[in-house]
């Protein structure tokens, strides 16, 4: 049975509204939570990434980001 406290890659891409690539690739440059390696399986703490996105633990509601490709970093969109 799956941890309800841990997230696959593609929830963590439905979670901040990115792509996959755009998830690795900040994750790569240290702006984004280390995942777990479970066997072969990434698996990313919920509250990191909630935490991450400014949000409070308790918080499961879908955001929008954005990157800004010129300083690859992550920003809550005003949309």
């Amino acid at each position: 049975m799956p941890d309800p406290d841990m997230a696959t890659l593609p929830e963590v891409v439905r979670m901040c509204r990115v792509s996959e690539f755009t998830i690795r690739r900040l994750w790569s440059l240290g702006q984004f939570p280390e995942p777990v390696r479970l066997g072969s399986k990434l698996l990313w703490r919920r509250e990191d990434v909630m935490a991450r996105l400014g949000y409070a633990e308790s918080t499961t509601e879908t955001i929008e980001m954005e990157v800004d490709t010129h300083d690859n970093t992550l920003t809550e969109s005003n949309g």
